[in-house]
């Protein structure tokens, strides 16, 4: 008996290991994936590119996303892709979608029982720019809303509501898009 609980006890501790063994080498190899387009960033940020596109958007190849604001890849919609979508280095880019994050001030939240306000709403968006990086040529820009703000919202003390960016909105579009 004692000699099955030991086992059952080492048997554990290596499954919490080899777990957490895991879950660092998949934040190192994601932190990895993202670092090899860093000589690459400021050329997708740069590079003069032809807005007189008139067709339908489309995805060329594969896509890194580069968030405009921090000037780096934007991991939230860059590690939600596909991998068939994914470039995994710079010379597999066909398309680079620059993303602007940003919050627009909707209203405000009142305490319900006091009337005042304890904290302004802001609705989270993305500004996006889809850009055929072969042909250097801006497929598409458009705005993506976040979900709705609520009527009510309970925060603790005066902080402000923001809701979440449209992640999932992006990816999902950019997942339906005509291949090239």
């Amino acid at each position: 008996m004692k000699r099955k609980l030991i086992l059952f006890f080492i048997t554990f501790i290596l499954l919490i290991v080899y777990a957490l063994i895991k879950i660092f080498i998949t934040g190192m190899s994601n932190e990895g994936r993202m670092k090899v387009f860093l000589p690459q960033i400021q050329s997708y940020l740069e590079t003069e590119i032809t807005k007189d596109y008139s067709g339908e958007p489309y995805v060329r190849g594969k896509i890194v996303t580069i968030d405009t604001g921090t000037k780096t890849v934007d991991s939230q919609t860059y590690l939600g892709l596909s991998d068939v979508l994914k470039a995994e280095k710079p010379q597999e880019v066909g398309t680079v979608l620059l993303i602007e994050w940003f919050r627009e001030k909707e209203g405000y939240y009142t305490d319900e029982k006091t009337g005042q306000v304890i904290g302004d709403a802001y609705r989270g968006f993305a500004k996006v720019s889809i850009v055929d990086w072969l042909d250097k040529v801006l497929v598409e820009e458009r705005i993506f809303e976040g979900e709705a703000l609520p009527e009510k919202v309970y925060v603790a003390g005066t902080d402000d509501y923001k809701n979440a960016y449209p992640v999932f909105t992006v990816l999902k579009y950019l997942e339906n898009l005509p291949k090239r």
